[in-house]
């Protein structure tokens, strides 16, 4: 009889789903708490007291951390049109980063594509800033050093990456210029350095503040004998591993290589992206991967 009631009345059916909300959500925090579990943040609007929600403060759903509302971003990628070292990015693999980006972002952003053709059509929304140097392909990654680009915390990443869990953690990280650190094992590093190789950095993805000094200096540096210094490194990454070798660097759990994980079940339970152009172009085929594409782009 006491069903029959409350399955027949809304306010008290709706008053049932909410303690019984409240008593998983204390289960999840006890069962985090106790397993000495790093929590991985889903925020929401806090509600006050009197029942009204913040604007400004936002609460983790599982462990009641509190933080600020993040500000707005600018995401960022490059999309260089010509014949360089085998690449051939097209529009569509602009629309599919984006789409990526957007279902793991947890705040506003605006999404910009740095180019060499400005006519190009995109499925998203995106907005061109042309390219001022015709600097050859990952060589015009130089020009995210521009001192000109739109102000705000920005995140650029790689045509070839794809986001598979929320990039809160990324997008939070401190740091005026943040990378990845490289992939290369130690005793490779001598051989490489005879061809211009800098095994520093991975710079498929980047979080920095447009116009910080070491950004600043990369730039003057570079745009003064370009020539010599695309004769003498191998890329813009390489540039920066030996020019500016200090910049903090996100852990590395956080990537892994497209290639390395193409025959796992499921991804590593820490990874946030996956980059990497593979020589059978499986980074447009992650159809292929069961879970891949689920998990990037929904």
């Amino acid at each position: 009889m006491l069903a029959y009631y409350i399955m027949n009345d809304k306010k008290l059916t709706q008053l049932v789903n909410e303690e019984i909300d409240k008593r998983l959500e204390a289960e999840q925090r006890k069962i985090i708490k106790e397993a000495g579990q790093e929590c991985e943040h889903m925020y929401m609007p806090k509600t006050n007291l009197n029942g009204r929600t913040s604007k400004t403060v936002e609460v983790c759903f599982n462990c009641d951390q509190t933080r600020m509302k993040p500000r707005k971003v600018n995401v960022m990628c490059l999309y260089w049109v010509g014949n360089f070292r085998g690449r051939d990015f097209t529009t569509r693999d602009v629309d599919r980063l984006y789409k990526s980006v957007k279902l793991h972002i947890d705040r506003k952003f605006d999404f910009y594509v740095l180019t060499n053709d400005m006519e190009a059509k995109y499925n998203v929304p995106a907005k061109p800033i042309e390219l001022i140097h015709a600097w050859p392909g990952w060589w015009s990654k130089v020009e995210l050093h521009r001192p000109d680009l739109p102000k705000g915390r920005t995140l650029y990443m790689d045509l070839d990456s794809h986001v598979i869990r929320s990039l809160q953690p990324i997008l939070d990280y401190p740091g005026d210029l943040v990378m990845f650190e490289t992939g290369i094992a130690p005793h490779k590093w001598t051989k490489l350095k005879r061809t211009g190789w800098v095994p520093r950095y991975q710079a498929a993805t980047m979080l920095f503040d447009p116009g910080c000094k070491p950004m600043t200096d990369v730039w003057n540096t570079f745009t003064a004998c370009p020539d010599i210094w695309m004769n003498r490194y191998r890329s813009e990454q390489d540039i920066m591993g030996e020019w500016i070798p200090d910049q903090p660097m996100f852990p590395r759990k956080w990537m892994i290589k497209l290639d390395t994980i193409r025959d796992y079940d499921r991804p590593p339970d820490n990874t946030i992206i996956v980059t990497g152009q593979t020589r059978d172009g499986l980074f447009r085929k992650t159809k292929d991967i069961k879970w891949f594409e689920p998990m990037a782009r929904g």
